[in-house]
C-alpha cells in the first residue's frame, strides 16, 4: 500500500503547526515601583505602609517601614496584574491631637507609585496635611494598575 504525498505532506504539516507554540504567558502585568522621599523627619515617628490588592479584593502587606531621614528611594519593585492596586499610607506617628509635636517647616514626606516608571499616583505628607477627625496624621496614595 502507497500513502499519496499529499497525505504526508499534510499530516507533517499538521504535526508541525503544534510545534513552537508559546504557553499562556497569564494575565498582563504592569511593573510597580514605590518611590519614597524623606526630608527633615526627625522625632516624627514617620513610617510607610505598602498594601497590595489582590484581583479578590484582599489586601496583602508588602512592606512596613520606618522613615530614614534625608533620602529618596525606590521600597519595591515588582510586577501586579491588572485591575490590582498598590496602596501607600505615610504616617506621623508622634503628631495626633493629643501631642504637642508638629512638623518643622523643611519636613516632607513623600510617597509616588510608579507603574511602567511613571508616576501614577503620589501623597505627600506635610506641615500642611491636616490632623483627620481622629486626630491621626497621615496621607495615602492609592492606584489601581491599568
Amino acid at each position: 500500500m502507497t500513502i499519496p504525498c499529499k497525505c504526508v505532506l499534510g499530516s507533517l504539516l499538521l504535526l508541525a503547526s503544534g510545534c513552537g507554540k508559546k504557553e499562556d504567558a497569564g494575565p498582563p502585568t504592569r511593573r510597580v515601583q514605590i518611590r519614597i522621599t524623606a526630608t527633615d523627619l526627625t522625632g516624627l515617628g514617620a513610617a510607610h505602609y505598602f498594601d497590595r490588592r489582590r484581583l479578590n479584593g484582599r489586601l496583602e502587606p508588602q512592606q512596613q517601614a520606618l522613615a530614614t531621614n534625608n533620602t529618596s528611594r525606590v521600597i519595591d519593585d515588582l510586577r501586579m496584574e491588572i485591575g490590582e492596586a498598590a496602596q501607600v499610607v505615610l504616617v506621623f506617628k508622634e503628631v495626633t491631637a493629643a501631642s504637642s509635636v508638629r512638623p518643622g517647616p523643611a519636613a516632607q514626606y513623600t510617597a509616588e507609585i510608579l507603574v511602567d516608571g511613571a508616576v501614577q499616583e503620589r501623597a505627600v505628607l506635610d506641615r500642611s496635611t491636616p490632623l483627620n477627625a481622629n486626630g491621626n496624621f497621615f496621607a495615602v496614595a492609592e492606584a489601581e494598575i491599568k
